[in-house]
């Protein structure tokens, strides 16, 4: 059954303009409905003024139809009307949020008495729509001023709704009675984003801990939750603030810096820092358990590079890769540096040699042509041969030499480079750099 809204100026402008229509009306149906009618309305009024007719300005053209099912107020009387007495407080909670999640609701607590002397326990529900916004506020002078903190475009779920259930905590167990039996809005059609809908249970928390300190992904978390569990209705957000507070937690007040020291300290890693006046870390060393004995494996080979200001405090983080027999790589050591300097390199080229054997330190170190570097490692290292890396000459020879040849003399250009590049000893090098 469906009512039509007589098509009246009054009318019009009353119905229309006002906004808790809108907000009341969450069937997406009849949202969809009324947005193209309202559209409809400001499509003529314009074509009434570009045609110079004021006879329509302000009034409604066509019924305005709104479905009976998507009006207030909603009566759940029948839905929590019970004679169970329900054993325990958590029991009740339970059966409230099931019943009300069933129908469309979400209820939440609003008030509790359990703990007060010579009173009889008793607890209020509510909708989680009930009540209305409250703005920050802080006291000025005496009177309390709203403030916003930020200026954003946001909304709110309260619409002052007056559903209210209360409980009381009898010789047998607790008894509820519903106090208000109305909402004064439609019931939600998805339950995803309420937030009382979308928690987890301890053992869902657990599981979102466990596994991001496996380091997978909060949009893995979340498919993982709803494969094990369909009727699962959280949000990515929530893996994200579970995320957050175990990481709090586990911070125990401690800065960023000392919790890594702290982590670094548990898992054994071996490591060394370096600070100034003000007895603050600015470079960090550190290199996993088991590169030791990899660098005393594998000493010959060894590769660095260094990251430009990719982390939170703009640091150059330096990483220098091992290389084994049959050509694979692995980590040996890291270092966060606050300059990139020949006196920073020497102090982290210091330490990767006292963990390295004196007989059995590498012959050739490859680099990017870091000048800084270089030098560090001719003071370090003396008896090392310093190579340049081939991908960064590549991309030198594309950014330098590309403009000088036509797309036909690049081709044969940069096929005869590599096979300079790729020569396997230097007779081969010799024959064919004159090609």
């Amino acid at each position: 059954m469906e009512t039509s809204i007589a098509s009246s100026p009054s009318i019009h402008k009353q119905e229309i303009g006002d906004p808790s229509i809108h907000h009341d009306l969450e069937s997406e149906d009849c949202a969809m409905e009324v947005e193209k009618q309202v559209t409809n309305v400001v499509v003529t009024e314009q074509k009434s003024q570009q045609e110079g007719d004021t006879s329509t300005l302000g009034s409604y053209v066509g019924p305005l139809t709104i479905p009976t099912s998507t009006r207030p107020p909603y009566d759940c009387t029948k839905h929590f009307t019970t004679e169970t007495v329900f054993p325990s407080d958590e029991a009740l909670v339970d059966w409230i949020r099931c019943t009300g999640k069933q129908h469309g609701f979400i209820i939440v607590i609003m008030g509790s008495e359990k703990c007060i002397k010579n009173r009889t326990p008793r607890m209020r529900f509510s909708c989680e729509r009930s009540g209305k916004y409250r703005p920050f506020v802080k006291k000025v002078d005496g009177k309390e001023v709203a403030v916003k903190k930020r200026v954003r475009s946001t909304g709110t779920k309260k619409c002052e709704c007056p559903f209210e259930l209360k409980a009381v905590k009898g010789n047998d167990g607790w008894t509820v009675s519903v106090h208000n039996d109305t909402h004064n809005h439609p019931p939600a059609v998805y339950l995803e984003g309420h937030s009382y809908a979308g928690r987890l249970s301890a053992e869902q928390t657990s599981t979102v801990v466990d596994l991001s300190v496996a380091l997978v992904k909060p949009r893995e978390i979340l498919t993982h939750l709803k494969v094990q569990d369909p009727e699962n209705v959280m949000c990515i957000k929530t893996a994200y603030i579970v995320r957050n507070k175990y990481r709090v937690i586990e911070k125990a007040g401690k800065s960023q810096m000392q919790h890594l020291l702290d982590r670094l300290e548990k898992y054994q890693y071996v490591h060394w820092t370096r600070g100034n006046e003000t007895e603050n870390v600015t470079e960090l060393f550190w290199s996993p358990p088991s590169a030791g004995e990899m660098l005393h494996a594998f000493p010959r080979v060894l590769m660095m590079d260094c990251t430009y200001k990719t982390n939170k405090y703009r640091l150059h983080l330096l990483q220098i890769v091992g290389v084994t027999s049959t050509e694979m790589t692995f980590c040996a050591a890291f270092a966060f540096m606050e300059c990139e300097k020949t006196e920073n390199y020497t102090w982290f080229l210091e330490k990767l040699k006292g963990m390295m054997d004196p007989n059995a330190l590498p012959s050739v170190i490859v680099t990017d042509r870091e000048l800084a570097l270089m030098n560090a490692i001719t003071n370090v290292f003396p008896h090392a041969t310093n190579l340049l890396c081939r991908w960064h000459i590549g991309k030198n020879v594309l950014a330098k030499c590309r403009k000088m040849f036509d797309d036909k003399m690049w081709e044969e250009f940069i096929c005869s480079w590599g096979l300079v590049v790729f020569s396997a000893n230097v007779a081969q090098y010799e024959e064919r750099k004159w090609l």
